[in-house]
């Protein structure tokens, strides 16, 4: 016999299909700097910042901009960090 659980949205949808891996390229905390990656096929370079706000705003963020597979960024530190990935 199998032991297991499921876990389904509100509408009943199946949610683990519904999640897509992420592969972690970098973690910055440089200030500032420009750096290009070799992304999966199928991927796309994404991002996520950490901030010194609270309540999901971009103000207090570091500086980005992705083009291609290069990403530039300024303002980054300890605290306004960047996880970069391929997802």
């Amino acid at each position: 016999m199998a032991y297991g659980i499921e876990v389904r949205t509100a509408d009943g949808k199946e949610l683990v299909s519904l999640l897509t891996p992420m592969f972690v390229l970098d973690y910055i905390t440089s200030s500032s700097g420009t750096r290009t990656y070799q992304v999966p096929s199928g991927k796309s370079l994404m991002l996520m910042k950490g901030t010194t706000q609270y309540g999901g705003s971009d103000q207090g963020a570091a500086k980005t901009s992705i083009n291609g597979n290069t990403l530039t960024w300024s303002e980054a530190d300890i605290q306004k960090n960047i996880v970069v990935y391929a997802g």
